[in-house]
């Protein structure tokens, strides 16, 4: 049995060689590793039952783990978040920047059109004499087949961001066109092809799925609303569509009160890729959900872009969870952009 000590890990990403970092099968931290990583405030609570099948603690289900070491597979991580979070750490605590470089990088002047494009926006919330300025003349795009890190802390205007590409949140003034539609000022009817070639999976499942429709239901909704289906096409995309996010056909005939949070997670992806979106909105879609399940719904964000490349605005306050996702990344700061730019840039030498 080895054991994977808090120098060696330091070590390992003083070297920048978490890339190659391989623990053999039977690897356990030992107390002073994990602390090392809780110090991140990193919460190793993995519910295995909940993780599904990435999660497999060595000793075989049912095992309680030792005192003197725990298996890296029991705290259910995947190799991209771990690693992402770990680069933080070293980067704020070693002063080490050991970036990885990634497929996707920052779009090239002169490419295709992007599929959003955001230029001096700003939103203003009234509510009787009291006027909040919630962003203050944004800007952004996004590419074809780009994810775009969002961040930035509580109120400072992801979310609102984020529904002005819907048509969702009333523009006050600036430039928002998705898809080539021009969103500022556009009627109803001229927002029908932005709603239907944009998806969106919101923070919390257990309350963007309606409680008294099986799931089946919720993911054939968009195409009831839209068109184009008829009834054994949309039972055929329901049973696609689950097999995408690698749960059972059977879970169409579930509620989602019968399901784990990432479970209902991975529905209301599907639902949000039920049309084949050109754009997909993520809002905080790990941030209700606990470290285990986060790294199976991130893995399975990250597969389902690559294979479909359908462009993506990541919404988050996690920085590692970031990290493990975007290419580039813009940050907020009460209403307003302070930062843009690749995200190792952004995360290791901000401005």
């Amino acid at each position: 049995m080895h054991y994977v000590t808090e120098d060696e890990l330091r070590e390992a990403y003083a070297r920048e060689a978490f890339g190659s970092y391989e623990l053999p099968e039977d690897a356990r931290l030992t107390p002073g590793a994990r602390q090392f990583l809780i110090d991140f405030r990193v919460s190793f609570e993995a519910d295995a039952s909940r993780a599904g099948s990435r999660v497999r603690p060595h000793e075989g289900p049912g095992a309680t783990h030792r005192e003197d070491g725990v298996g890296l597979d029991a705290l259910g991580y995947d190799a991209n978040l771990l690693g992402a979070r770990l680069r933080l750490l070293a980067r704020r605590t070693l002063g080490v920047d050991n970036t990885v470089a990634r497929e996707a990088e920052a779009p090239a002047k002169g490419a295709a059109e992007p599929v959003v494009a955001v230029e001096g926006l700003n939103v203003v919330y009234r509510n009787g004499r009291r006027t909040v300025h919630a962003v203050h003349d944004a800007s952004l795009t996004i590419a074809p087949g780009e994810v775009l890190g969002l961040v930035g802390e509580s109120g400072s205007g992801k979310s609102t961001i984020a529904g002005t590409l819907t048509g969702l949140v009333p523009i006050a003034s600036g430039s928002v066109r998705v898809d080539g539609v021009e969103v500022a000022g556009a009627r109803r009817r001229d927002l029908l092809p932005v709603r239907r070639s944009t998806g969106v999976v919101y923070q919390n499942p257990a309350s963007s799925l309606n409680p008294r429709r099986t799931v089946g239901a919720s993911i054939a909704e968009p195409m009831l609303i839209h068109g184009g289906f008829d009834s054994p096409a949309r039972r055929a995309r329901v049973r696609e569509l689950l097999e995408a996010v690698r749960l059972p056909a059977a879970m169409a005939e579930r509620y989602p009160h019968e399901m784990s949070g990432g479970q209902r997670q991975r529905v209301a992806i599907a639902r949000a890729l039920a049309l084949d979106p050109r754009l997909v909105i993520a809002d905080e879609p790990t941030s209700a959900l606990d470290v285990s399940v986060q790294a199976v719904v991130l893995d399975l964000l990250r597969a389902l872009q690559a294979e479909l490349g359908f462009a993506c605005l990541f919404v988050s306050h996690d920085l590692a969870v970031v990290d493990s996702i975007a290419a580039r990344t813009v940050v907020l700061n009460g209403g307003r952009v302070v930062e843009s730019g690749p995200t190792e840039q952004v995360l290791a030498r901000p401005r």
